[in-house]
């Protein structure tokens, strides 16, 4: 079995693989269209603009959040942690709600090595990136 079907069958099975992750079997496309990793956004100055991707780990709205959705991403490098206003969400609900795999542009928020992107765009990297659905863990 060649080395993408065996870690998307693995992905399909348990969520995880020991022999790769989804988006380092793309990087080099995803490199291509100047999204970035999760690490390097630590080398990156408050208040960038960024495009970054990953599959969607959680989503969660707290009662005390005022309509604002925390979503962390993964990618091979590491989460990547974003703030998704209200807005934003609703713009792009569908997306939002169902994709397991989201490219998303943003502001990178970034204080004493704590980072966000907060989301302006959101997009469906799932279906380009053949990305199998995996079932986010959800928390309102």
């Amino acid at each position: 079995m060649p080395e993408e079907e065996e870690v998307l069958a693995d992905y399909q099975s348990t969520r995880l693989s020991l022999k790769s992750h989804p988006l380092a079997l793309h990087r080099k496309q995803l490199e291509h269209m100047n999204l970035v990793t999760a690490e390097q956004l630590l080398h990156f100055q408050n208040g960038r603009l960024v495009s970054v991707a990953g599959l969607v780990l959680l989503r969660q709205r707290p009662s005390t959040a005022k309509g604002i959705t925390f979503v962390t991403l993964e990618d091979e490098t590491g989460t990547i942690n974003l703030i998704v206003h209200m807005a934003v969400w609703q713009r792009h609900y569908t997306i939002a709600r169902r994709a397991p795999a989201w490219l998303v542009k943003g502001r990178l928020e970034s204080k004493d090595r704590i980072i966000h992107v907060v989301a302006k765009r959101i997009e469906d990297l799932s279906a380009s990136l053949a990305i199998p659905h995996l079932q986010a863990r959800d928390f309102r």
